[in-house]
């Protein structure tokens, strides 16, 4: 099984996992290099979240999937421990790339797959490939 930094090809950051299930890496479901990080098995009413630091300024960019219950179950992209995402997908979506801008300072970024009070849709499950941080060099 690869390790969480191999798996989400990045092993500059120190990926971490809490809530119900941590994440995982596997090679079941990719977009790159043949292995990607997966969602812990969760329940109704449960989370599952992925999570590191890194300093900006600078350009996150990663690819995710996602296989839930659409309009309820989510997986979340937040910064800094908002209660706001800045970004979140549900259904079954395929492997697409997003983009966000880190200003200067040191971020939380976590990714985080939660389930509703009820039913299930799809897999149950979210999927994170390629991450990818640009950082800003300012020459004076």
């Amino acid at each position: 099984t690869p390790s969480l930094g191999q798996a989400l090809d990045n092993t500059n950051f120190t990926w971490n996992s809490n809530g119900t299930a941590k994440w995982f890496g596997q090679y079941d479901t990719f977009f790159f290099d043949g292995d990607a990080a997966q969602s812990g098995k969760i329940s109704n009413n449960q989370w599952t979240s992925l999570y590191t630091t890194m300093m900006g300024p600078g350009t996150l960019k990663f690819y995710w999937k996602v296989s839930s219950e659409y309009n309820k179950d989510y997986l979340s992209f937040y910064v800094d421990d908002t209660s706001n995402p800045v970004d979140r997908i549900s259904g079954v979506a395929d492997w697409q790339q997003v983009s966000f801008y880190l200003l200067s300072g040191i971020h939380s970024c976590s990714l985080v797959y939660q389930k509703d009070a009820s039913n299930y849709g799809g897999s149950d499950t979210a999927w994170v490939d390629k991450i990818e941080f640009i950082t800003e060099f300012f020459l004076s």
